[in-house]
């Protein structure tokens, strides 16, 4: 952090105690003039040849700023870039949808739930977009963006180069004193810094926690799973602007579940779908089954010594305090 490629800051002086001749005329063994005037040459030519040069020469200069001190005003800096940007980090906050966004080379994040410690005007809910690119926090201002959720799906769909999010909770209710939780099943693209609702024709059932990716053969966002009245296994793609359920009850498939981790394995063309839970209960079901998405189809893939049951993971990001 600042300091020069070695990791130190250094000042090489060399040897502190140059040899010096003694020509104070005392030595009893001189042999004539003549030597003696070769060796005092001689002890003047090494003086001047020393790194420290003549004594009266010898300075070690402090620096003159930062610049000229990585050791010290580099990591000066550097504390000072870190504070700046957990200062502009998103508040502390859950179940926010995040995911890689390769047209605006970096992650998108939206929405989120934080309770008592969120906005008081959506019952703790958020609905902020912001974006971290290069690993800086930035937050975006749209005209228009999805009501304040937390729990949607968020992937990218290379067919129209934009972020797609899907479904979650949020307080959308008649309610205005206290949180009337509903899911939702609507479908919101990003691009070019705004949110567009889009109006398919069908869409998947409102539900939260569903696993959602994009598929890095066809380029179309799949949407697995989730939570609706009860856990879901359905299979949808979105292309077009359009949902499209893929085989309803196709077999094999994976068993209904929420919270799955689900991602694009670019080496075999595939999704992979890992784990998952039967509820956001605490006491619920979890799985540790591995499943493979490709042309269409599910193959359990699952293997001995793999992880242990898990869900939540594809709760993209938790944001914790800045402070």
């Amino acid at each position: 952090m600042g300091l020069s490629a070695n990791g130190r800051a250094r000042v090489e002086i060399g040897s502190r105690n140059p040899r010096r001749a003694n020509q104070d005329g005392r030595d009893r063994r001189r042999v004539g003039v003549g030597f003696a005037a070769v060796i005092g040459v001689a002890v003047l030519m090494l003086i001047s040849m020393s790194p420290l040069g003549p004594p009266s020469s010898h300075e070690v200069k402090a620096p003159t700023s930062r610049q000229a001190d990585p050791g010290v005003g580099g990591i000066d800096e550097k504390l000072s870039q870190v504070a700046s940007q957990r200062s502009s980090s998103p508040p502390a906050r859950e179940l926010a949808a995040a995911a890689w966004d390769p047209a605006a080379g970096g992650v998108v994040l939206f929405g989120g739930y934080a309770g008592a410690a969120g906005p008081a005007s959506s019952f703790g809910a958020y609905n902020d977009t912001w974006l971290f690119v290069r690993g800086v926090w930035s937050q975006v201002s749209p005209v228009a963006s999805p009501p304040p959720t937390w729990g949607a799906s968020l992937t990218f769909d290379n067919q129209s180069r934009s972020m797609i999010l899907f479904g979650g909770w949020n307080c959308s209710g008649a309610s205005t004193t206290a949180c009337s939780q509903e899911m939702g099943n609507e479908t919101w693209a990003f691009a070019n810094g705004n949110w567009t609702k889009l109006s398919p024709l069908s869409s998947p059932s409102p539900r939260v926690s569903a696993a959602f990716a994009t598929d890095p053969v066809g380029g179309e966002p799949i949407l697995f799973g989730g939570l609706s009245a009860y856990p879901q296994n359905e299979t949808w793609s979105f292309h077009n602007s359009t949902w499209t359920e893929i085989g309803t009850g196709i077999a094999p498939a994976p068993s209904p579940r929420c919270e799955a981790g689900f991602a694009a394995d670019t080496t075999n063309g595939a999704l992979v779908l890992y784990g998952g839970a039967s509820s956001e209960s605490s006491s619920a079901r979890t799985f540790a089954d591995t499943w493979s998405y490709a042309n269409g189809s599910w193959t359990n893939v699952t293997k001995m010594g793999g992880p242990a049951p898990s869900a939540a993971m594809a709760r993209p990001v938790e944001i914790l305090s800045a402070g």
